[in-house]
């Protein structure tokens, strides 16, 4: 019986880094505050909704745009430059290396 020869492979070390006590305090602390936030935009979509369906609206087929009442011309122009991806401008004053705590 031929044993196997394994050339190319290697173990990997561990993606994630060793979190100390402080880091694991820290990371519990940002997944509450992201399950209050999901509460907050929860409660938010579901006051919408309500609002949507007390006026009648029960579907997105519900709402259709009228050729004649379509946007005016001026609109729709700055509707586009703002969907263009201006790359050149500066969009932000913080660096990508940056980070922002809250």
């Amino acid at each position: 019986m031929a044993s196997a020869e394994f050339d190319n492979f290697k173990i990997q070390e561990n993606a994630y880094p060793h979190l100390d006590n402080d880091k694991k305090i820290e990371y519990i602390g940002r997944l509450k505050s992201l399950e209050e936030l999901y509460t907050y935009v929860d409660i938010i979509r579901e006051s919408l909704t309500r609002e949507l369906v007390v006026n009648g609206v029960k579907s997105f087929d519900d709402l259709t745009i009228d050729e004649e009442k379509s946007l005016p011309e001026n609109l729709k122009r700055d509707i586009n430059e703002l969907l263009k991806d201006d790359s050149s401008s500066d969009k932000s004053d913080i660096s990508e290396t940056e980070t922002i705590t809250i």
